[in-house]
């Protein structure tokens, strides 16, 4: 099962692996920018206008959505549920906001504020999260990792930008204008900073630009970009393959 979300508040949905869509209604007519499920029923979708900002949830699958209240004016760059009731939303500006009971309340904080005025000093477009730590990525290859009281903020003048960073296990990586892969498995990160080789360019550029990144498992992820490019990594073959035989 999957679904995409996107302009004009469009819903699809797939069981069986990409072969076929269908569409679902969303019942609102705001661009959707990320949609997050946890199992096959539970999901929730968030999206903004100029004036107006939407959070959607699903009990069954998609078959009907329901608007939560949502009131909080973060602009969300990112969204994942950890559970039917642990989600995160992720901001532009750094903001970070939490929720423990399915959507309904949200507690903000902000993850990406150096000089503790409170406000972001990095613009932050995708982030992975789990129940102990979060790394944030962004403009003018901003990296963020924090856990708890842990807030460290790097740069990497080569990129233009991160948009998405996705880990399973020991494997991830980030995607932008290139590939910046991950492998914790003998390297950590703490108070002090990342220990050379946490992150590590496999050197590989493309034409297009990178958008988003899932990693099913630490031996397969998935990439897709603009141009309708989606690129399959495979530990096996130690490269990232263009899937040219695809499309979005």
């Amino acid at each position: 099962n999957g679904w995409i979300c996107g302009s004009g508040g469009a819903i699809i949905h797939t069981a069986n692996g990409g072969t076929t869509w269908t569409t679902q209604t969303s019942s609102t007519t705001v661009s959707l920018r990320k949609i997050s499920f946890v199992n096959t029923s539970y999901g929730w979708a968030i999206g903004s206008s100029s004036t107006n900002r939407v959070l959607l949830e699903t009990t069954n699958g998609g078959t009907t959505w329901t608007a939560l209240t949502y009131t909080n004016d973060v602009y969300a760059e990112d969204m994942k549920f950890l559970s039917t009731t642990e989600g995160y939303i992720l901001g532009e500006q750094g903001e970070l906001l939490h929720t423990t009971d399915g959507g309904t309340t949200w507690i903000e904080t902000n993850i990406a504020d150096r000089d503790g005025d409170g406000e972001g000093d990095r613009t932050t477009f995708g982030f992975y999260v789990d129940t102990n730590k979060i790394w944030a990525v962004g403009e003018d290859g901003s990296i963020v990792y924090y856990s708890g009281s842990v807030n460290i903020i790097t740069n990497d003048a080569n990129w233009s930008g991160h948009n998405d960073v996705d880990l399973s296990g020991n494997a991830g990586a980030m995607v932008g204008d290139r590939i910046l892969m991950f492998d914790a498995s003998t390297n950590v990160c703490n108070s002090t900073g990342c220990s050379d080789g946490f992150w590590f360019s496999m050197g590989l550029e493309f034409d297009e630009y990178l958008y988003a990144v899932d990693f099913v498992s630490e031996n397969v992820g998935y990439a897709v970009g603009s141009g309708g490019t989606i690129l399959k990594y495979d530990s096996s073959l130690v490269a990232v393959e263009p899937q040219s035989d695809w499309e979005l």
